[in-house]
């Protein structure tokens, strides 16, 4: 994402701020000086764990937040105050996921010797530092703003978090969207004199009315955009659906259906295993699984050229447990691999 960092740390901070005077908000802090002012106007900027602090200060639930951007549980947080300087740099480790310090200092524009320090908690990254290391880890700044103000509250980003969330809706409202989004990169595609909506319909399995919406919505979301006569990525975003509790459901149904409908396929890759199993075991196979989804992924990010559109499921299913339509009152079910 294509932001001013330092215009973004400002803006986050007066958020933070909200209708406090820079001076009540920096007495609140426990600071004799307006230190608000300073920051706000871009002299000094708080350490990453002072941030988190003055956050959890005026209310904010820091650790709520941070176990929504992990997405899945991690001892992270169950070990060290993420708002303390060793919490910044688990937090920083746990998201450096696959990528290489020079990787990082490319993307960054830090030296080697600077995120070896913050990684090993050596040293505490600074407001803007961190934005810069989240966005570059992780290319999910926006959801971390989130946890800690309204992103709609900081001007320079309000727009482009608006149109992630409408992105994000619109897969799970419009799910074949996404088909049309991974086809527009396929070398036929590509190669045909100009965009054609019923090649893609026919090529996908959908009705040239479905195929003709999602562009619309597709590019009204910034996802795709025209090139000359094609049409392209544009900013592409992750599926996240945690602040719609209905979506989940959605997206199982269609993507099974999906499946289903390609069931008797040759080319389909079909495997199934029914098995006891301790509840201490099925939490590794679980473990196995994400592992196995991240390796794909690493696989799937670096393949060239795109010469197919693939659906592969993973789930599991707890099979003594009723599905949520059987079940009674009160009950639980806890079946589906997240």
């Amino acid at each position: 994402m294509d932001i001013d960092v330092d215009q973004l740390s400002a803006e986050l901070l007066r958020a933070l701020r909200g209708p406090r005077s820079q001076v009540a908000f920096s007495r609140r802090l426990g600071y004799r000086s307006n230190v608000a002012a300073a920051w706000e106007g871009r002299r000094r900027w708080p350490t990453a764990s002072r941030m988190l602090q003055a956050a959890r200060t005026v209310g904010v639930d820091v650790d709520a937040g941070l176990q929504r951007f992990y997405r899945l549980s991690t001892p992270t947080l169950n070990t060290v105050d993420p708002a303390s300087p060793e919490g910044v740099a688990a937090f920083l480790r746990d998201h450096r996921r696959i990528r290489t310090l020079d990787d990082l200092s490319e993307r960054t524009g830090y030296s080697r010797h600077q995120l070896s320090r913050w990684y090993r908690g050596a040293a505490q990254p600074r407001l803007p530092e961190l934005l810069s290391l989240v966005e570059a880890s992780t290319q999910r700044l926006l959801d971390y703003i989130a946890i800690l103000v309204d992103p709609t509250d900081v001007a320079c980003i309000a727009r482009e978090w608006s149109q992630l969330e409408a992105a994000r809706s619109l897969f799970w409202r419009m799910p074949h969207a996404q088909l049309v989004l991974v086809a527009v990169n396929l070398l036929d595609y590509r190669a045909l004199p100009a965009h054609d909506d019923q090649w893609l319909a026919a090529r996908l399995g959908l009705q040239l009315y479905q195929v003709t919406g999602a562009v619309e919505a597709l590019v009204a979301t910034g996802q795709l955009r025209w090139e000359d006569r094609h049409l392209a990525f544009g900013r592409v975003q992750t599926l996240d659906t945690r602040r719609h509790p209905e979506a989940p459901v959605a997206l199982r149904r269609y993507w099974n259906e999906r499946a289903l409908e390609h069931v008797e396929c040759p080319s389909t890759s079909w495997s199934w295993n029914t098995f006891t199993v301790s509840e201490a075991d099925r939490d590794a196979i679980v473990d196995l699984y994400r592992s196995t989804y991240r390796k794909m992924r690493a696989i799937v990010a670096a393949s060239e050229p795109s010469e197919t559109v693939v659906l592969v499921q993973q789930s599991i299913v707890q099979l003594d447990t009723p599905p949520a339509s059987l079940r009674r009152p009160g009950t639980s079910c806890d079946s589906t691999l997240p």
